[in-house]
Formats: structure tokens, sequence, C-alpha cells
């Protein structure tokens, strides 16, 4: 797929998808330990607004 559009690259991906009726990419963890919760409580913390400082 070198030198192919994004616009090819997301139809060869849904294609996939739905000929293989499921996510084409196997995501795999070394952590035993990362659950739906663990997730979640990163996602909440990372959605909390930032302070920025400004030097003047």
């Amino acid at each position: 797929m070198y030198g192919s559009n994004y616009n090819i690259r997301f139809l060869v991906f849904a294609r996939t998808v739905v000929r293989e009726r499921r996510d084409p990419f196997e995501i795999s963890s070394h952590e035993a330990d990362i659950t739906r919760e663990w997730v979640m409580q990163l996602w909440l913390y990372r959605q909390k607004p930032k302070i920025m400082v400004l030097l003047i």
C-alpha cells in the first residue's frame, strides 16, 4: 500500500472489517491487570482540564 492515499487505505480497512466481521488488528497487552475500569479511570483522568500558566 505504499504510495496510496488515506481514502484507499480506509476502504481496504472497511472491506476487511465487513468481510471478517471483526477488527483486523489484534490488540494485546503484556499487563494482565489492565481492566475496563482501569482504562475508564485513565480516560477520565486525561479528560480533566489542564491549568495553563502564562509567564508574562
